[in-house]
């Protein structure tokens, strides 16, 4: 698999990712999520990538699956990160729903590695901003079905799930339907 530790990528012009992942529509286009660069654990970007001051706008992803306690989903525009991103502002919505049942009445299950814009980076991020929602949220160990509540705040987060950012912003466009989210979530290093 390519991790690009040799490329410096740099935005020439905006990109529109709306007709690679979308929701689903009243025309039956059905829902296409984003696939994340870097998807895994063993698969980070590794190289640098400058967005120029440009804007990628549509990422969609909504995802709802059972996980693991402390699972780490590597989720958002980049999903795993060794490198460095920078000098880029996305816009979307990143919706991450657990199926498995919280510890306790009040509380859903833990999961990790969910951004904006990186879900889990032990690499450099820079000046970048997101615009958007991002949503974890789960079942409690008593809830049978919606509404369901919002994911432990740590290791999720607008622009960063589990990393570090610097100058960074997060500008929640939905705070009905978002969780209560900053910048990044933590970090492990």
């Amino acid at each position: 698999a390519i991790n690009f530790s040799d490329c410096e990528i740099v935005l020439a012009n905006d990109i529109d990712l709306s007709t690679v992942c979308h929701p689903a529509d009243e025309s039956g286009a059905a829902e296409v999520n984003w696939t994340p660069i870097g998807n895994d654990a063993s698969h980070a970007f590794a190289g640098m990538f400058d967005g120029n001051g440009h804007t990628i706008e549509g990422l969609h992803i909504n995802e709802t699956e059972s996980w693991k306690a402390n699972t780490v989903l590597y989720k958002g525009l980049f999903g795993n990160n060794s490198g460095t991103i920078k000098n880029i502002i996305v816009t979307g919505n990143v919706t991450i729903t657990n199926n498995e049942k919280g510890p306790s009445s009040s509380t859903a299950l833990a999961i990790k590695g969910t951004g904006g814009i990186v879900g889990s980076s032990s690499g450099v991020i820079q000046s970048c901003g997101f615009a958007g929602t991002v949503k974890v949220q789960g079942y409690t160990r008593r809830m049978e079905k919606k509404p369901y509540v919002d994911v432990p705040g740590a290791f999720n987060g607008g622009v960063v799930g589990n990393g570090k950012a610097v100058n960074c912003w997060y500008y929640c466009t939905n705070t009905n339907g978002a969780s209560p989210l900053g910048v990044f979530g933590s970090s492990d290093s």
